[in-house]
Formats: C-alpha cells, structure tokens, sequence
C-alpha cells in the first residue's frame, strides 16, 4: 500500500486540504476542503478495491473543481474589492492536479494487474 506512488499523491492532497481548512476563511470553504481531505483519506486504504479507488478520485477531482468553481465566483465577482488572489486559492488546483496523477497512477496498476490476468 505504502509503496505505491498514488499513496504519496493521496497522502498530498490530504496534506494539502488539511492546510486549506485552517487557512480558508469561509465555512463552506472549510467544508469543502474537509470533505475532500477526508475523502483523499479513505482513498487510500481502499488500495484492494482499484474501481472504487478511480472512482473515489474522480469524485474528489469533481469535488475539487466544484470548490475551485465556487471560491472563483465569489471571489471575482461578489468582491471587486480583491485584486490579490490569496494562497489557498492554489491549494486545491494542486491537490485536483495530485487526484488526477493518482488515478493516472492506479489506471495504471489495473492494467498490469490485467495483462498479468491474461498471462496466466
């Protein structure tokens, strides 16, 4: 489980968030960022099930893209104030870019697991 490149993209994205929810400053932000490290976590010790794994990343990349979708609209139109973009607007574009290398990563696995399959 531990040696498994997509482990260390998961273990990011957890990483990532955690620091996402003590930074954001709105509630739905921080929820969204939770959810998300959560679900970043329980992917990786669904490493027997590789399906459900690829799924699981592909919700958190939706996920991922809903929160990035929601901070840009409130944070571009409903503040004309903000001329900054802050840090942790980042964040999650990391983390989505870290979701997708992991499914990349356990696609991968599936497929040698199944020309393994056919050899035998």
């Amino acid at each position: 489980m531990w040696q498994r490149k997509q482990t260390i993209y998961l273990i990011l994205v957890v990483f990532l968030m955690v620091i996402a929810v003590f930074l954001a400053a709105d509630i739905v932000l921080k929820a969204g960022s939770g959810v998300t490290a959560a679900l970043a976590a329980v992917t990786i010790f669904k490493y027997n099930n590789r399906p459900l794994q690829m799924k699981m990343c592909m919700a958190g990349q939706l996920l991922l893209l809903a929160w990035v979708l929601y901070f840009g609209i409130i944070h571009f139109y409903v503040d004309k104030d903000a001329h900054r973009l802050p840090f942790y607007l980042c964040l999650p574009i990391v983390a989505y870019i870290m979701f997708r290398m992991a499914r990349t990563g356990i696609r991968h696995d599936e497929e040698l697991v199944r020309s393994a399959d056919r050899i035998r």
